[in-house]
C-alpha cells in the first residue's frame, strides 16, 4: 500500500467550469445554427422541386453537407471534435431539411394541383372589367364584332398548355378550339359575332408538369349576349 507521503495512483484532474461553460455554450449554439441552416436549405430545397428543378436540391443539400464544418466556422460557431456530436448534428440536419422540405410541398404552403385559373374580366371602353353575373351567366353586348375577354392563369412550375374552346349553347354544336395567347399570367380570348339572346359556354383548360407528373384545370363560363337587368 502507498505511504501517505506517496503521490496517489490516479490523478483525477481539475474540473474547468469556464471551459465546460464555453463547450456548452458552442454546443448550444450549433444545435440552432444547424436548425436554422436545415430549416433554409429545406425550404429552398422544396421550391427548386417545385419548378421542377429536382436535381439542383440534390446538389444543394449534398453541398451543404461536404461544406458544413466550413459554413459553421464561417458563421463563428466552433464545431465539436467528437464524432458522437457531429453525427448528431448530421443527424439534426437531415431531419430538419426532411421536415421544411416536406411543408413546401404540401398544404397549407404549397397545394399540388392543376394551374390557377380566376378572376374573368371582359374588355369594356378601354378598361378591364369584371362582366356582371346573373344566375350563373355573364352578360356581354351583342351586335359588335368581338368582345375581349382574359383570365388569371398560374402554375409554380409554368404552364405547359392551354387551350379555349367555345360552343353556342342548345344548338348542338360541337365545342371548337379558338383562338387565345398567355401573357405575363394572362390567357386572352375573344368571342367573334355574339347575336342578341344567344348564350355561348367557353370552356378553358390549361396544364403543367409537377415532379414529373401532368397536372390539369378546367374552368367552364357561360356568357349571354343581353343587356343585364
Amino acid at each position: 500500500m502507498p505511504k501517505d507521503s506517496e503521490e496517489p495512483l490516479v490523478k483525477i484532474p481539475e474540473f474547468d467550469e469556464r471551459k465546460f461553460l464555453f463547450d456548452e455554450k458552442e454546443r448550444a449554439k450549433s444545435i440552432v445554427v444547424i436548425f436554422v441552416i436545415g430549416a433554409i436549405v429545406g425550404t429552398i430545397s422544396g421550391y427548386m422541386q417545385l419548378l421542377g428543378y429536382w436535381y439542383l436540391s440534390l446538389i444543394l443539400i449534398l453541398v451543404v453537407l461536404l461544406f458544413s464544418e466550413y459554413i459553421m466556422k464561417g458563421l463563428g460557431v466552433q464545431v465539436s471534435k467528437k464524432t458522437s456530436h457531429r453525427i448528431l448534428l448530421v443527424g439534426e440536419f437531415l431531419l430538419t431539411w426532411l421536415v421544411f422540405w416536406i411543408l413546401v410541398l404540401n398544404p397549407p404552403l404549397n397545394h399540388v394541383s392543376g394551374p390557377e385559373i380566376a378572376n374573368l374580366q371582359m374588355y369594356s371602353s378601354g378598361v378591364w372589367t369584371t362582366p356582371l353575373q346573373k344566375n350563373g351567366e355573364y352578360y356581354i353586348p351583342y351586335g359588335v364584332s368581338a368582345v375581349g375577354f382574359r383570365v388569371y392563369m398560374f402554375a409554380y412550375s409554368g404552364i405547359t398548355s392551354y387551350k379555349v374552346t367555345e360552343y353556342e349553347s342548345g344548338s348542338g354544336q360541337t365545342p371548337a378550339v379558338i383562338s387565345s395567347h398567355l401573357s405575363d399570367n394572362y390567357l386572352y380570348f375573344n368571342i367573334t359575332n355574339p347575336g342578341y339572346s344567344h348564350s355561348y359556354v367557353v370552356d378553358i383548360y390549361a396544364t403543367t408538369v409537377v415532379n414529373g407528373s401532368n397536372l390539369s384545370s378546367q374552368s367552364s363560363y357561360t356568357f349571354l349576349a343581353a343587356e343585364a337587368s
